[in-house]
């Protein structure tokens, strides 16, 4: 699952009546797309009259991670424990220090709640299917390439990836650097050529020459002249 703000403001609503005896003040809640934290209060500290006042909260909650809605509701409820203890300005003896730990115990003795100083809930292995996810996303993705195929004198062929803006220039560049017998540049959509970078200095890179036979079926010769 993953909440949309909608659903988190109507669990902030329950959770701080029945948590909190509805003393919370509203706060906004907005959605982020962060790896390294499920939750987290964010707020502006000032300094008025001397003192330090914490101002402007804001919760924000990550929906990278698909969740259980218990994870999500425990992850939302452990960073309004922070907005309590920020809001009125309570001393503790650290970021999930005695009041906190007090808080967090008494919510999950009295309803059930499974809230822990870390949001360790998420566990790694969870963590490492999603970014394999991603990372098999991000490798089957079509989108645009601009492919320069060069013949060696040696009779070998190589390939690079290249920015739009930067072909010309890196085609003068190979031209003037490598000792080539022909240079041609293609465009493409295939996946194939996702796990080539987009080269900004002239640098080859070595292909199966069945692979290029095959990818060159569907690919668009260019002139860079």
């Amino acid at each position: 699952m993953r909440p949309t703000v909608e659903y988190l403001q109507k669990q902030f609503t329950f959770l701080n009546n029945q948590c909190f005896e509805g003393k919370l003040k509203p706060v906004p809640i907005v959605l982020s797309n962060a790896s390294t934290f499920l939750g987290r209060l964010c707020f502006v500290r000032k300094r008025v009259l001397g003192r330090v006042r914490l101002s402007d909260f804001i919760i924000r909650i990550s929906v990278r991670y698909d969740m259980e809605e218990s994870v999500i509701i425990d992850t939302l409820l452990h960073e309004m424990i922070h907005y309590y203890i920020a809001s009125f300005n309570i001393k503790d003896t650290s970021s999930h220090g005695e009041v906190f730990q007090n808080i967090m115990n008494a919510l999950n003795a009295r309803f059930g709640y499974h809230l822990s100083v870390t949001h360790k809930v998420v566990d790694g292995t969870a963590m490492a299917e999603q970014k394999a996810k991603e990372r098999e996303m991000k490798r089957t993705a079509y989108k645009r390439h601009f492919i320069g195929v060069a013949q060696m004198h040696d009779g070998n062929t190589y390939v690079l990836q290249a920015a739009s803006t930067r072909v010309r220039l890196l085609d003068r560049q190979l031209r003037q650097y490598y000792p080539i017998k022909s240079l041609q540049w293609y465009g493409s959509i295939s996946p194939f050529w996702n796990k080539y970078p987009n080269c900004i200095t002239p640098k080859l890179y070595a292909i199966d020459k069945a692979d290029l036979e095959k990818e060159l079926l569907n690919m668009i010769l260019l002139n860079v002249e």
